[in-house]
C-alpha cells in the first residue's frame, strides 16, 4: 500500500471546562495554531494529487471545524477523518507540541 500525506494548519480558540485543577488556566479560552497531516492510500503514482488535497482538507475544514471553539485533538482528528474514504491516518497537534493521532 502506498499512502500519500498532506499538511495545514489553521487558529483555533477553545477551552476545557472540566481541566484538572493543576491545569485549570484551560479553563478559559486560549489560541492555538492546529497543525494538521493527513494520510491517502493511493494505488498508484499520482492518483491524488497533493495540492488538489490540500486544497479539499483545508475547504472542508472551513466548513466544518468552528474555529471559535475547536475542541480537543481528538474531536478534530475524527471531524477530519469523515471527510476521504481514503484517509488512513490523522494526526493534529496544538502548536506541534501535543496532540493526537487517528488511525483509520
Amino acid at each position: 500500500m502506498i499512502e500519500i500525506f498532506v499538511t495545514t494548519q489553521f487558529t483555533g480558540f477553545h477551552k476545557w471546562k472540566e481541566a484538572p485543577k493543576k491545569v485549570d488556566f484551560l479553563r478559559n479560552k486560549h489560541r492555538h495554531i492546529f497543525y494538521v497531516k493527513v494520510w491517502f492510500k493511493v494505488s498508484y503514482d499520482r492518483q491524488l494529487e497533493f495540492f488538489i488535497q490540500k486544497e479539499k482538507l483545508d475547504n472542508y475544514i472551513k466548513k466544518n471545524i468552528n474555529t471559535n471553539n475547536v475542541g480537543s485533538c481528538e474531536g478534530v482528528c475524527t471531524v477530519i477523518a469523515n471527510m476521504d474514504n481514503r484517509i488512513t491516518k490523522v494526526e493534529v497537534s496544538e502548536d506541534r507540541e501535543n496532540g493526537a493521532i487517528l488511525n483509520v
